[in-house]
């Protein structure tokens, strides 16, 4: 039964409870119309009222297909009730007893299909149309009782009467059982959906109440985190100022211009720390009739070179000004053995192999003999000596390409050891050369060679510094440094610089 209910009245969900009730009166009016048009046939009463209750049942047939199946319930009640009132109503009344016949509880019918299926406006529009028509019936009933149509024998109007009082009662009574049934059922279906959405509201202030606990753990977070961003802050600003300062004292133990302008006389130095301190280092003395110049390359960079740094020129001082030693290997020799003793090296394995790469050059200046050692680290010289020939096992003689330049350029390599514990721990040793006036030294890190750039990204090498200083080697000191600087620029252009870079030049 609850299928069939369905099928004819609509479902829950597509159809409102009023739009249920409007189809369900609509089939019963189309009922009620065959019970009439069969009743009017048994009373023998006139043609034009029986065909006027069959027209009624097929339009309402009609309008109550269009209603439940096609959705226009508006459409179809007004319709249904205009049909009611102007057509239905009218031929009934006359042909039918008038108001002593079965049409009064029809008109009764009507006003109750009135006020369930319309709302509003329209309701109180048809009820006042309704009791227009029923005044106006009166009236003609009153004035002109020969045209209203009188039962053929009092049986028949007590039959008429009986059978209408039944056939409404009963319509009456399926209207309330089905209005009642599907009331329950949208109630059921309410309450479904009151359920569902009283969840749906546990739900969703649970998850307030979640993201309010997480709001306030990301605001406790977000506090300590700008807490610790403070404190990580002024972190910064103190190591930033204690490596600031380390610069400064780093700066002060370096020889200042003064002294390398009294001592070298005609000179550039091109000093490139890859961070705030440096782990290459410069330093110059002059002791009697030598001069000694040393340029040093410590383990690391930043901090931990500027460290050794200091720590290297602290121990040059004491070896070269206080104890005077002024022989290239051993003055390497004796910065070695420092070095391993204040750093308690032993050679362990796992064990820091800090120290340094570094030439010394000592320079008499009365003879214009240099005497060099190095510690990983060649220097320089571009000469009009055939300086080859006074040590082909440790020099070698580089000629420019370009067709103007002349001069020739000598590489003088180093003994292959670090100044700190190595596997190999042999002595130091020199390679003497004489110069003469105008001839070019060079003292450089490898952080010059080693920087990388260029289309593909390689480092600049030894092949290209040799070719910059030679083809630089005819102009003045302070072009060549000009000339340095814009061949790393170029090079490096954007690439990051990748270690602390020194380069020291003298004329004698």
């Amino acid at each position: 039964m609850k299928r069939l209910f369905t099928y004819l009245l609509g479902n829950s969900p597509e159809f409102s409870l009023n739009y249920r009730i409007s189809n369900a009166i609509l089939l019963l009016s189309v009922l009620f119309g065959i019970q009439s048009t069969i009743g009017n046939i048994m009373l023998d009463l006139p043609v034009i009222t029986i065909i006027a209750s069959a027209l009624a049942g097929v339009v309402l047939f009609f309008l109550y297909y269009i209603s439940r199946f096609k959705n226009k319930r508006e459409i179809a009640v007004i319709l249904a009730l205009s049909l009611s009132v102007v057509f239905y109503i009218p031929i009934m009344w006359i042909g039918n007893g008038g108001s002593i016949g079965g049409m009064v509880y029809y008109i009764f019918l009507y006003g109750a299909f009135t006020m369930s299926a319309l709302d509003g406006k329209k309701s109180f529009i048809f009820i006042g149309l309704f009791i227009t028509v029923s005044f106006l019936l009166y009236i003609l009933e009153y004035n002109h009782q020969i045209k209203i149509y009188d039962y053929n024998t009092p049986f028949d109007r007590l039959a008429d009467i009986l059978i209408s009082f039944v056939f409404v009662l009963l319509g009456i009574s399926i209207t309330i059982y089905i209005y009642k049934s599907q009331y329950q059922k949208s109630n059921t279906l309410l309450e479904g959906k009151n359920i569902e959405l009283s969840q749906l509201v546990q739900e969703i202030t649970s998850q307030r109440d979640e993201i309010e606990t997480q709001r306030d753990e990301i605001i406790t977070q977000r506090d300590r985190v700008s807490e610790q961003n403070k404190i990580i802050s002024k972190q910064n600003r103190d190591i930033k100022d204690s490596i600031n300062y380390a610069k400064k004292i780093q700066n002060a133990v370096l020889p200042q211009n003064e002294l390398l302008q009294k001592i070298l006389n005609n000179f550039f130095i091109i000093y490139k720390p890859k961070d705030v301190v440096s782990g290459d280092f410069y330093w110059v003395a002059e002791v009697d009739k030598y001069k000694v110049i040393v340029v040093a390359d410590c383990t690391g960079h930043g901090v931990p070179g500027g460290f050794m740094s200091m720590l290297g020129v602290s121990f040059l001082n004491e070896i070269i000004l206080k104890d005077k030693i002024l022989q290239a290997s051993k003055i390497i020799h004796t910065l070695r053995k420092y070095i391993i003793y204040s750093l308690k090296q032993q050679g362990n394995i796992g064990e820091q192999a800090d120290g340094m790469d570094l030439s010394v050059c000592v320079l008499n200046t009365e003879t214009y003999e240099l005497e060099y050692s190095g510690a990983n680290n060649s220097i320089y010289i571009v000469s009009k000596n055939n300086l080859a020939e006074q040590n082909p096992n440790r020099i070698k003689e580089f000629l420019c390409t370009e067709k103007d330049i002349k001069n020739k350029l000598y590489q003088i390599f180093p003994d292959k050891m670090p100044v700190s514990y190595y596997v190999r721990m042999d002595r130091f040793t020199n390679v003497n050369v004489k110069l003469q006036k105008n001839d070019c030294l060079y003292m450089l890190t490898d952080g010059y060679a080693d920087q990388f750039g260029g289309n593909k990204g390689r480092k600049l090498g030894y092949k290209r510094l040799r070719k910059t200083i030679l083809i630089n080697s005819c102009t003045e000191l302070t072009e060549q440094k000009a000339k340095f600087n814009e061949a790393l620029d170029n090079w490096q252009a954007s690439t990051e610089q990748i270690d602390d870079i020194t380069v020291l030049a003298v004329k004698i």
